[in-house]
């Protein structure tokens, strides 16, 4: 089997679920998530795979303790030893992701494995994206927040999702100086792109703060504006049915993009997603993800 820490928002969670669904692919093995970190170590987000019909296990306390190492898993959190290369990291049975923004070790697990880290490039995941994909195509009954006529309307028109991330990235100065944020210029000019390329285009506003969109961004076309009271991966599902993307730096939008399935789709996103990743993280490698096909900006 391969387990697997689910931590942080839903974009990442989903970065880690797919990971090791390649993985489990590679070997014919299932797949179980260790939830433990909500509550213990992440009291901001709360685990939100199950708005879909994704195919998992929760895995057992024996089971998180037979593959994880020990001294990671009693420690206040798993990315302690990551930070301070701590000799005690024995377990044969742990892949840490210590090298983004590809680890090519993932390629060595043979058996059972344990997973942490975030996982965050186009590789750990391009092998399994079209199971993904028939996944996250169909929220749970219970999940749908929404009418079905926005949906209709997201589906018929040449719909572009842009997504505009701020909250903590914007108001909080030590996670603003790691990530930034994408400037109105980024976004005008996104749009300009794909206004000379798609015909009578209609754009669906997805952010955590629509306020400055209103404010910042000139729209010149149909505009919708969707968030605001929808959990986000109801977000994300009715941003995925969009045809056309203008991401932000931001997983949640980066993945809604990939595992678009419009025909002809086209992705712009910026050419950077990180303003200083060593701020938060030094001596570590940048992720990277950019995609080849993308248009940056």
């Amino acid at each position: 089997m391969i387990v697997v820490q689910i931590i942080n928002g839903f974009g990442n969670q989903l970065f880690q679920y797919a990971t090791a669904r390649q993985v489990a692919k590679r070997l014919g093995m299932a797949v179980k998530l260790d939830l433990s970190a909500f509550g213990r170590l992440d009291n901001v987000w709360k685990f939100q795979l199950d708005y879909f019909q994704c195919d998992y296990q929760i895995a057992t306390e024996q089971e998180i303790f037979e593959l994880a190492d020990p001294y990671i898993f009693h420690t206040f959190g798993f990315g302690f030893t990551k930070k301070l290369h701590v000799a005690n990291y024995v377990s044969p049975t742990h892949f840490l992701e210590r090298t983004p923004p590809y680890d090519e070790k993932i390629l060595s697990i043979k058996n059972n494995h344990y997973l942490e880290g975030y996982f965050q490039h186009e590789r750990y995941i391009d092998e399994i994206r079209p199971e993904i994909v028939k996944e996250v195509q169909r929220l749970r009954e219970e999940f749908v927040q929404f009418d079905e006529g926005l949906l209709d309307k997201i589906k018929t028109c040449n719909s572009i999702a842009l997504h505009v991330r701020r909250g903590d990235y914007a108001s909080n100065a030590d996670i603003n100086k790691t990530y930034g944020v994408c400037s109105a210029e980024y976004y005008q000019q996104a749009l300009r792109y794909l206004e000379e390329r798609v015909n009578n285009p209609h754009v669906f506003i997805f952010s955590n703060d629509v306020d400055w969109c209103r404010n910042e961004l000139t729209l010149n076309v149909p505009t919708t504006y969707v968030s605001g009271s929808f959990d986000p991966p109801v977000d994300f599902y009715l941003m995925r049915a969009c045809k056309h993307f203008v991401i932000a730096n931001s997983t949640f939008s980066w993945l809604a993009a990939y595992l678009g399935d419009a025909p002809d789709k086209i992705v712009v996103e910026p050419e950077r997603f990180f303003a200083d990743f060593n701020h938060k993280f030094p001596g570590t490698p940048e992720p990277d993800l950019n995609v080849e096909s993308w248009i940056k900006f």
